[in-house]
């Protein structure tokens, strides 16, 4: 876990694809924040090379205007500021259990296949005759 802390932009980063901000969210889990190049960059999810892409998540709290109270934590994946999120997962109480439950099924990563068996070849032949 790496923290990230430049000004008034602070990050961290879990393991080699997640970056977090800590966020407030509303009723209907929108994230808010002045419309920099670097929160408009963060919040839109933009896609470098395929396999080396950061995930970009709000950790917060769900935020309740009327009593001026937090509420539930919260996690959530946004695709632009100030949209609604494409998910948001709201984390328990405490209360009944530690933590909310969910599943997830690995995805093996769709390597390439190299056959250098010539090339191998080659290099011993060559190694031979010198």
């Amino acid at each position: 876990m790496e923290l990230k802390d430049d000004g008034v932009t602070r990050e961290i980063r879990v393991g080699t694809q997640f970056v977090v901000r800590v966020k407030r969210h509303d009723a209907t889990d929108r994230v808010r924040s002045y419309p920099t190049r670097r929160a408009l960059t963060f919040w839109a999810q933009s896609v470098a090379f395929e396999g080396f892409e950061d995930i970009h998540l709000g950790f917060g709290y769900r935020w309740d205007r009327e009593e001026r109270s937090i509420g539930s934590a919260i996690i959530s994946l946004h695709d632009g500021l100030g949209k609604k999120p494409v998910w948001a997962v709201q984390l328990a109480d405490g209360g009944e259990q530690a933590a909310t439950p969910f599943t997830w099924t690995p995805v093996e990563p769709d390597l390439p296949q190299l056959d250098l068996s010539e090339a191998i070849a080659k290099d011993e032949e060559e190694g031979q005759t010198s």
